[in-house]
């Protein structure tokens, strides 16, 4: 898991997590205290394809726009790709994750 503290939306937990039940190694390149800006590389799994699971704190709101696919659930994405938005609870200011 990686915390993340963010400027926009306070502290974002990072858990990355294996597809299918199956083990997955997660091998992070991020480094402590260092900045990064949407689309640095975080680090890569060593076994396939995986999902991230993010968590916002208390106070923000996440709504996911992603498109639907056939079979009703999710599309993939592929990196640089709109997930969905996330806006502060108590604002009126939405930004774009």
């Amino acid at each position: 898991m990686r915390d993340l503290e963010t400027e926009e939306f306070g502290l974002v937990a990072l858990l990355p997590i294996g597809c299918r039940g199956e083990p997955v190694t997660f091998e992070p390149t991020l480094k402590e205290g260092v900045r990064v800006r949407k689309g640095d590389m975080l680090g890569h799994f060593l076994f396939g394809g995986s999902d991230f699971v993010m968590v916002f704190q208390a106070g923000y709101d996440f709504t996911l726009d992603s498109p639907r696919n056939d079979n009703q659930g999710y599309s993939r994405l592929l990196d640089g790709e709109r997930l969905g938005r996330c806006s502060a609870s108590q604002a009126h200011t939405t930004k774009y994750v």
